[in-house]
């Protein structure tokens, strides 16, 4: 059985790119342009240049890039908004695409209206639109304006209404363009849900433009990587991440211990920090549940005998939002650590890592004697991927918090009485 179900044989799309001309009459006030202006072709650019690639039924394949780099374009072609310029390109299966805000809706016609077109155009009929009807207007939200023309509607409703539509019409393969840059945090979550619904199909096949390295992480399993219009990298999703993870790290001039963005009185200075997976040696991306090491090197200057002992350590993971996750401070598991002048290295050793699928930053910091000596945040990236932390084979989803801790339910046995509803007072 052939499971193919997109081939992109040689496609490029090139665009004329232009000036505009305009007369000017001298006035008091300076030179003031005419209404009317022309514009003139003066080259041409490729926006996707000699594309090659394919996917196969159950691919989820997260698009990352630079704005400019091609990522909307590809996904318009492969829904037929537009033509390429030269190459081909081969869809087997029922395709539905959700690009930006409000494509595909005529703005004068009601939510209502738009619904029946929007499906209606992605094959379905009456009837099993009318099925899909009521469940496509609850998750939206935007029951009260159904019958309200959508040119009133605000980006947040336009964006509800059309992922409502696009996901509720069990497409073989779904299109998604930064689906999550419009609306408020509640709907993004029922958005990600929704997304993590239909990635545990594995007959679904997605296509997911996002900016956002957690969710690409978190729901697809192969990186389409584009790069001023060409591919730079397609494959396996920790390789890809990582390598587009340093393309767009901000770049420092050599290790830590050249770096000048630090805080703290220097006494001391952190060198390097990495993470090791206690098996392998040093790694950039674990999964979660997996044993994990932090290895902090330092090199002290001033220290004097009597403070040597008087260390604290810590690590802080912080989501792509700068949210603190968690740390990893010494002294509220009462470690042990000491400083002397020269040179030495800590390691904190994390048995099962709780963090969910996503890309972190962690900020380092050392403290003697209560004195902050050395602090470096964004000292370090790390990738995190699934994995089976409660080893039962099903995998924690984002929508319920950002780690995962150990945690067992049981059911005690009661008495006979006990299960009855108590009487009320009084009675």
């Amino acid at each position: 059985m052939n499971d193919l179900v997109i081939t992109v044989d040689s496609l490029s799309k090139v665009y004329s790119r232009g000036h505009q001309s305009k007369k000017v009459l001298p006035g008091p006030l300076g030179n003031l342009p005419l209404v009317g202006r022309r514009t003139v072709a003066t080259d041409s650019f490729h926006a996707l240049r000699d594309l090659s690639f394919e996917v196969r039924r159950g691919d989820r394949i997260g698009i990352v890039g630079r704005n400019g780099a091609g990522k909307s374009t590809l996904l318009k072609i492969l829904s037929r908004v537009i033509v390429p310029t030269t190459g081909e390109i081969r869809i087997r299966g029922r395709l539905t695409s959700l690009l930006e805000v409000g494509t595909g809706f005529e703005k004068e016609a009601t939510g209502r209206h738009n619904i029946y077109l929007n499906a209606g155009l992605y094959g379905l009929s009456r009837k099993d639109i009318e099925a899909r009807f009521e469940s496509i207007v609850s998750f939206s939200g935007v029951g009260d304006f159904l019958d309200t023309p959508v040119k009133h509607y605000s980006s947040g409703m336009y964006m509800r209404l059309a992922f409502s539509i696009a996901a509720h019409l069990d497409p073989d393969i779904l299109l998604l363009d930064e689906v999550l840059a419009v609306g408020d945090m509640a709907f993004q979550q029922k958005c990600l849900a929704k997304i993590e619904d239909i990635t545990q199909n594995n007959e679904r096949t997605i296509l997911f433009v996002s900016h956002s390295l957690g969710h690409v992480a978190q729901y697809c399993n192969k990186v389409l990587w584009l790069h001023d219009g060409q591919i730079r990298f397609f494959g396996d999703l920790q390789a890809g991440l990582q390598l587009y993870s340093e393309f767009m790290a901000p770049k420092t001039a050599g290790s830590l211990q050249d770096r000048s963005d630090r805080s703290g009185t220097g006494r001391a200075r952190i060198t390097g920090l990495r993470l090791e997976n206690g098996k392998d040696g040093v790694c950039d991306g674990l999964h979660t549940g997996a044993p994990a090491e932090l290895v902090v090197d330092w090199e002290a200057y001033d220290i004097k005998p009597h403070e040597g002992e008087r260390v604290f350590i810590n690590v802080i993971f912080e989501n792509e939002k700068k949210q603190r996750i968690f740390g990893t401070p010494s002294d509220v598991v009462d470690s042990r650590v000491c400083i002397a002048n020269g040179s030495g290295r800590y390691r904190c050793r994390i048995p099962r890592l709780p963090l969910l699928p996503g890309v972190y930053a962690c900020t380092a910091g050392l403290m003697i004697d209560g004195q902050l000596v050395d602090k470096l945040a964004d000292a370090m990236t790390i990738m995190v991927l699934d994995g089976d932390y409660h080893g039962t084979g099903r995998l924690q989803v984002k929508q319920f918090g950002d780690f995962v801790t150990d945690y067992n339910w049981t059911q005690d046995d009661l008495p006979a009485d006990a299960s009855q509803p108590a009487a009320a007072a009084g009675s």
